[in-house]
């Protein structure tokens, strides 16, 4: 499923990753895209549950200084990783996980 805010993100991602603007993912803009794409819903989105957790991802790696933004990206790849649904999950957090099922 697709929808603006969604692809919105996506495009952030893009751009942080092709030239490393830091804004793309660290600015109040990108702070209020992630919380509409996460906000309360029904049910578990495995798409939007990505896209939130390589953005919050991103937004450490960028340097944010919330520790939330790591802690979030890992509790939401751990939900996609999980559920095998074989989206793409960034090599430490993906080592995470798999040292979480070791212990």
């Amino acid at each position: 499923m697709s929808d603006p805010v969604r692809e919105g993100l996506r495009e952030r991602l893009a751009r942080y990753h092709a030239t490393g603007d830091r804004d793309a993912v660290l600015d109040l803009e990108a702070e209020l895209e992630l919380a509409a794409l996460l906000g309360p819903h029904e049910g578990f989105d495995t798409e939007a549950a990505h896209v939130g957790g390589m953005v919050h991802w991103a937004r450490y790696r960028a340097g944010s200084t919330s520790e939330e933004d790591l802690a979030e990206a890992v509790r939401l790849l751990a939900e996609v990783h999980d559920r095998a649904e074989g989206l793409e999950i960034p090599g430490p957090v993906r080592l995470i996980l798999e040292c979480r099922r070791a212990g």
